[in-house]
């Protein structure tokens, strides 16, 4: 008797008080086929418009002053302290918890995986 493996796939996304979840059977003869189909049923489902609206909110909340003391005040000083230690221009990276609210900033070759 030959036992045939499948593979389906369970897609879920969280975000404070609510998620989405999406799911295809296991009828997929590779697991990469199952997430593929997983991602499509998604997208069909409107995942595209839901992701967008969660960035825009989430843009929503850093004012253009937040954005122009940042660019004015807060980058020029961590170059000109980073330049004191090494050349060239440091890279950040960042890490946030599943609520948004705890940030971290990191030194992009501290980081130990690619964003």
């Amino acid at each position: 008797m030959i036992l045939l493996q499948v593979h389906g796939c369970f897609l879920r996304l969280d975000r404070p008080g609510e998620y989405r979840a999406y799911l295809v059977d296991p009828r997929f003869p590779k697991r990469a086929d199952a997430k593929a189909a997983v991602c499509l049923r998604a997208l069909s489902h409107g995942v595209g418009d839901y992701v967008r609206a969660i960035g825009k909110a989430v843009e929503s909340k850093v004012t253009p002053l937040m954005k122009s003391w940042a660019n004015d005040q807060v980058y020029p000083i961590l170059l000109s302290e980073y330049s004191k230690v090494r050349s060239g221009h440091p890279a950040f990276a960042y890490e946030k918890d599943k609520d948004g609210r705890s940030l971290s900033y990191l030194p992009a070759e501290s980081y130990s995986h690619s964003l």
